[in-house]
């Protein structure tokens, strides 16, 4: 693990390196920086009412939980409402299985909780 430094970088590190290191780092959160907003700016309308998120898939008419995807960033609030599996055929590289891995773990873990009853 890297540490944060002000002045020298950390013992037995390369400068150099280091440098080029929070370079790239800092141009991948600079081209983030605009999808982060969008998605921000979603939670924050879907919180105060002024979106409102359906119940059924746009693209295969499903009930399933729905994610939302922005076509274009620079209009935040314009998402369409997609199942994780149409957001993986619509979206490159996005993986719908890690947001179905974590739902099965959390129904898995509902299941074992022992019941109350006597």
């Amino acid at each position: 693990m890297t540490s944060w430094w002000v002045g020298k970088p950390p013992a037995g590190e390369d400068p150099q390196k280091t440098l080029r290191r929070l370079a790239i780092q800092k141009r991948h959160r600079e081209s983030r920086r605009p999808k982060k907003r969008a998605q921000y700016l979603v939670a924050a309308a879907l919180k105060r009412g002024v979106l409102i998120k359906p119940v059924l898939c746009e693209e295969c008419h499903k009930e399933r939980k729905l994610e939302a995807h922005h076509a274009d960033y620079s209009k935040p609030l314009e998402v369409e409402w997609l199942c994780p599996r149409c957001h993986g055929k619509r979206q490159p590289g996005y993986n719908p299985r890690k947001s179905e891995r974590k739902r099965d773990l959390e129904r898995r873990a509902k299941c074992r909780r022992p019941s109350t009853t006597n």
